[in-house]
């Protein structure tokens, strides 16, 4: 299922590298039918060499959040 991100305005997080953004984006398109992510995969899309600032996390969960997604903390 391929979800227009730019009807919700979730391409506007400018604090996210594009790189990470369209990863998130790309982690939401692969779990919208199951309607939830998990920190693990939610960790998982942040490159190996990149340090998430809490910004960057904050972000990141609204950007799954606008989507309509639930996070699964455990």
């Amino acid at each position: 299922m391929v979800i227009l991100h730019n009807l919700c305005g979730m391409t506007e997080h400018p604090g996210l590298p594009e790189n990470v953004r369209n990863a998130i984006l790309a982690l939401i398109d692969q779990h919208q039918e199951r309607g939830s992510i998990t920190v693990d995969e939610l960790n998982a899309a942040f490159p190996n060499a990149y340090y998430a600032s809490s910004r960057d996390i904050e972000d990141a969960l609204q950007l799954i959040t606008e989507a309509g997604l639930q996070i699964e903390w455990e």
